[in-house]
């Protein structure tokens, strides 16, 4: 990296910053970018509530059969 990001190469490695999967250099142009840059820091707080938001949802239950591998069903 040129020791700054662009808006659209900070939007491309916000999922990995979130998930903590950035190299120390990746991880510190960010954090960088976000200091200065109003846009990009709302973008990394709706990317965060929506997975947040996604996490929480529950959702019908697969049937067993269905969870079972290798096995014939009747």
């Amino acid at each position: 990296m040129d020791g700054y990001l662009r808006c659209d190469q900070t939007v491309r490695l916000v999922g990995n910053w979130l998930d903590g999967a950035l190299d120390p250099e990746q991880r510190e142009l960010v954090e960088l970018h976000l200091l200065v840059c109003p846009p990009c820091l709302a973008y990394v707080g709706k990317v965060h509530d929506l997975r947040a938001a996604l996490l929480s949802l529950t959702g019908p239950h697969s049937p067993e059969h269905l969870l079972t591998r290798g096995e014939e069903t009747p």
